[in-house]
């Protein structure tokens, strides 16, 4: 008598399916950003106002940077969620990228009512940091050291988990 197999056992094997296509997927999209573990330098960016900021990624706390451009829809469905994450103990740095003005950003970012520090980034720095879809995502330790990395649509509890691992 052949193996005839149960309803919730193709069930089960559908979803392990549907998670290898997932994974397989998210590893294939990251292959060019930054290796874990690569020590990023301090920078100097203006914020809304063009008032230079310095960041130092050495810090007591993990930092997420959060990569995004003013059009991108998925950043405006997700970018809310990042007031969620700051706390004490972890830092959230929006880079705004692909931008033609100032005003732009600042309507892109009261739209979505982010509270946090949103930096005006460019060309230069999309290269060094190897950020070439949006959003992007990266977690620095407490070293200065990139521990995940990520682009597209992620979950507040998702960023929440990966700023504690």
């Amino acid at each position: 008598m052949p193996f005839k197999p149960s309803k919730p056992f193709k069930t089960t094997i559908e979803w392990v399916v549907i998670l290898c296509i997932i994974v397989a997927i998210s590893l294939w999209l990251n292959r060019h950003l930054l290796e874990k573990g690569t020590e990023l330098a301090p920078l100097s960016l203006p914020d809304l106002q063009g008032n230079a900021q310095q960041i130092d990624w050495h810090d007591s706390r993990r930092t997420l940077i959060y990569a995004f451009a003013p059009w991108c829809g998925v950043c405006r469905i997700s970018m809310p969620g990042l007031n969620l994450i700051q706390h004490d103990d972890v830092r959230v740095i929006v880079l705004a990228f692909d931008w033609q003005n100032t005003e732009e950003v600042s309507q892109f970012i009261n739209d979505v009512g982010f509270q946090g520090q949103v930096l005006l980034a460019d060309s230069a720095l999309a290269q060094t940091l190897t950020v070439d879809a949006y959003p992007t995502y990266y977690v620095i330790d407490e070293m200065g050291k990139i521990q995940h990395r990520d682009r597209g649509v992620s979950t507040p509890p998702g960023l929440w988990l990966r700023t504690r691992l």
